[in-house]
């Protein structure tokens, strides 16, 4: 009998093969050296590999051996995706296992640090979403707002206050310019985690991708699982979530007192106010019904001339939000010495560079990995960060 490797998990195999981009069994058989039937029958734990061809896979998969001897996280409630589109399909795959990645290095965080309590508005909506109307989704953005004490302005920085109301938010490259973000509320995390991509690289287009997962948070989360899998109530779940997103971002009460000319160029400045962008002020006062049918042909029309549906001014200058409390959390726990740089990736099981990636860590602030045999298991500390981040 071959030897095998006590404790293999198979679908950690298969997770790992997807998380990077290898999207068949035979793809990796042939990268590795063995035949398509020999990973099937390991990822489906029907046989163990022997430590030779686990060593290879590592390698292969670049993440340590002994990541492939512990059970991942999980969780069946939905992902809340842009598209469904088999187009993205792999794409959204591979998101989804690295996803899990991240949901593993904040369950060791939180084991740590204190993260902050959630609090998110819990709003009288309707589980069915052809239920929900535009006035409910208008009312539901403002009582986001006053339940996170916030008036009617700009608010200067969107991730720093989902972040400081308890939201796990990352910016990732999701290799795919048809997968802007998603979202996932996990119970057994018990906290929103929301994935901003990195592809479009545009602050505006990010607040707005961020809002868009908020609304799936407070409309969406009680809808039942086989709505997402009917395109007509997803596409409509998409609308509520734009408009939501828009309400939240550009307050009725204050955003159209401002807009004093139908231009452009007069959309500029509110650009550098609002930070958001001149497509969706557009959007916006058509849905307030602020705008002629006629003057918003003639601004989607002389948008098009400009070319700015694909890069609008100022897109390069504002700033790009970063999130910042993961990184903060292992600040916080290198500062203190309650485990080192380069022990991270083993207690993490993951290769050092992914960690970084997904917690927005700058590149090789964990150094080389160790081996499994030169750390235990640190005594469980929680730290408090002294005083929350601020927003703005």
């Amino acid at each position: 009998m071959r030897p095998g490797t006590p404790g293999f998990i198979g679908d950690r195999l298969k997770a790992a093969r997807e998380a990077r981009g290898i999207m068949t069994a035979a793809g990796l058989a042939e990268m590795v050296g063995v035949t398509r039937a020999a990973i099937s029958q390991y990822e489906r734990g029907d046989q163990s590999p022997s430590p030779t061809i686990l060593a290879a896979m590592s390698e292969v998969l670049n993440l340590p051996t002994h990541h492939f001897l512990h059970p991942g996280c999980v969780s069946p409630e939905p992902i809340f995706f842009r598209s469904l589109s088999t187009a993205t399909k792999a794409m959204r795959r591979r998101a989804e296992r690295r996803y899990e990645w991240l949901r593993e290095i904040c369950g060791f965080l939180q084991s740590q640090v204190r993260f902050p309590q959630v609090d998110f508005p819990i709003l009288e909506v309707p589980n069915d979403p052809n239920q929900i109307s535009f006035d409910q989704i208008e009312t539901a953005a403002t009582g986001a707002r006053r339940h996170w004490g916030l008036g009617d302005g700009p608010i200067s920085n969107i991730t720093w206050l989902l972040e400081n109301k308890g939201a796990v938010v990352v910016r990732a490259d999701l290799d795919s310019n048809e997968l802007d973000a998603f979202s996932q509320w996990p119970v057994d995390a018990d906290r929103p985690f929301i994935i901003l991509g990195t592809n479009k690289g545009r602050t505006t287009r990010s607040r707005f991708n961020a809002m868009h997962e908020v609304a799936h948070m407070v409309l969406h989360r009680n809808v039942a699982p086989e709505a997402f899998e009917t395109p007509a109530t997803f596409r409509l779940m998409e609308l509520q979530a734009h408009r939501f997103a828009a309400a939240f971002l550009l307050p009725a009460s204050t955003f159209r007192r401002e807009v004093h000319f139908l231009s452009l160029d007069a959309f500029k400045p509110l650009k550098l106010r609002w930070r958001t962008s001149i497509s969706t002020m557009i959007h916006r006062l058509e849905d307030l019904g602020a705008v002629a049918p006629l003057d918003s042909k003639r601004l989607w029309v002389t948008l098009s001339r400009r070319q700015w549906r694909q890069h609008e001014p100022y897109d390069d200058t504002i700033e790009i939000e970063a999130p910042r409390f993961l990184r903060r959390c292992f600040e916080l726990l290198l500062s203190n010495r309650v485990v080192g740089a380069a022990d991270l990736p083993v207690r993490l099981r993951l290769n050092a560079r992914d960690i970084e990636e997904l917690a927005n860590l700058p590149a090789g602030l964990l150094g080389a990995v160790g081996s499994v045999e030169e750390v235990s298991e640190p005594e469980p500390t929680v730290l408090r960060f002294p005083v929350p981040p601020e927003i703005g």
